[in-house]
């Protein structure tokens, strides 16, 4: 037999190791339009004790830019306000993350459109914007490693990571939220117009085309309310810029309406039992401090002020940290999901720059 050898500029190559399915863990349990094990893997680091930290000060934080401190907790003065308040400005949406994405949402909408709001208010709005796009994008960054199976980053690393991708983040929201405003402007001027005698009739009679206009500035909201949580995955995934980071996601979400609806059912069910039973213990804390801590007077000390602080941070608003950990985790688990439906990629597969 002719022995064959080989030039000295030859490469040796080795044999390829074919993956096995333990490469892939993801791969089986991803399937279908209600994937709830996979879901339930964003339950690991939605638990983290980085993410939750990231998650109390977002909340304390946003909390602050939404309703500005006037005193010890919410309540009037004059009644000896007590020193423990049940959930401060989250009471009543600390059941499922639907409720809590209603609440910023909603806020961000309140404090843009208030009639007394005025400049103050569209800047609290954009700062509520900016701020939850640089907690979740950090929340993100540390579930995007951990469902694809990479070394999960560290608090600072993820902040700083975060930070960087602010504007990839910030700007769809801005520019979409611009557009948005550019629409309703004939309606409003409609409404000036309809004051000035000579001009109602005419007002009148052209009154579908801002109220068209207006309804695609409506649909293009809800889409956007949904689409942030694709832009705060987005750039935890991929290396990219705005503009593909805002194709990426309405594309994902009109391309896989159904898909996408699936998933969010999916994402609510996980939620569940962590909703109930972090509601559970918040409601057991307030029954216990409310016999424990003393009553506040009008004139409430330093110390007090301090226990009040601790209480509505860490007790009364602990649903509400759970469940924003769980929202900005989750988010990057649908948008895996929806990157595979349309693009083929993997779920476990991570962009090695990002």
């Amino acid at each position: 037999m002719e022995q064959l050898t080989q030039g000295p500029d030859a490469v040796e190559q080795s044999p390829q190791t074919p993956r096995t399915p333990e490469a892939r863990p993801a791969g089986d349990e991803s399937q279908g339009l209600f994937p709830w094990r996979f879901m339930a893997r964003s339950l690991a680091p939605a638990f983290r004790l980085r993410v939750l930290l990231l998650a109390a000060v977002g909340v304390t934080v946003g909390a602050v830019l939404v309703t500005p401190p006037s005193g010890l907790v919410p309540g009037p003065a004059s009644s000896g306000v007590h020193l423990v308040s049940w959930g401060g400005a989250f009471e009543g949406v600390l059941l499922t993350p639907l409720a809590y994405w209603r609440w910023l949402t909603g806020a961000i909408a309140g404090l843009t459109l208030a009639p007394d709001g005025g400049i103050l208010g569209v800047a609290r709005a954009v700062g509520l914007v900016v701020w939850w796009s640089l907690v979740g994008g950090a929340i993100s960054q540390i579930a995007a490693a951990d469902l694809t199976h990479r070394p999960p980053a560290a608090l600072f690393a993820a902040m700083a990571a975060s930070a960087r991708q602010l504007l990839t983040r910030c700007l769809p929201l801005l520019a979409v939220g611009l557009a948005v405003a550019a629409l309703m402007i004939p309606l409003w001027l409609h409404g000036l117009a309809m004051r000035v005698p000579v001009l109602g009739v005419l007002s009148a009679l052209l009154l579908p085309i801002p109220l068209a206009l207006a309804a695609v500035g409506a649909v293009l909201l809800v889409l956007l309310a949904v689409n942030w949580l694709i832009l705060m995955a987005c750039p935890a995934v991929e290396q990219t810029d705005a503009f593909d980071a805002t194709s990426r996601a309405f594309a994902y979400v009109t391309q896989r309406p159904v898909r996408l609806l699936g998933y969010l059912l999916t994402a609510l069910f996980v939620a569940a039992p962590i909703s109930l039973a972090s509601s559970a213990v918040a409601q057991a804390l307030s029954w216990v401090a409310l016999e424990c801590l003393p009553a506040v007077t009008t004139d409430p000390t330093p110390a007090d002020r301090l226990a009040a602080f601790w209480f509505t941070t860490l007790a009364a608003r602990l649903p509400v940290i759970v469940l924003a950990a769980y929202t900005w985790s989750a988010a990057v688990a649908v948008y895996l999901l929806l990157r595979r439906d349309v693009d083929g990629v993997q779920v476990d597969e991570l962009d090695p720059r990002a």
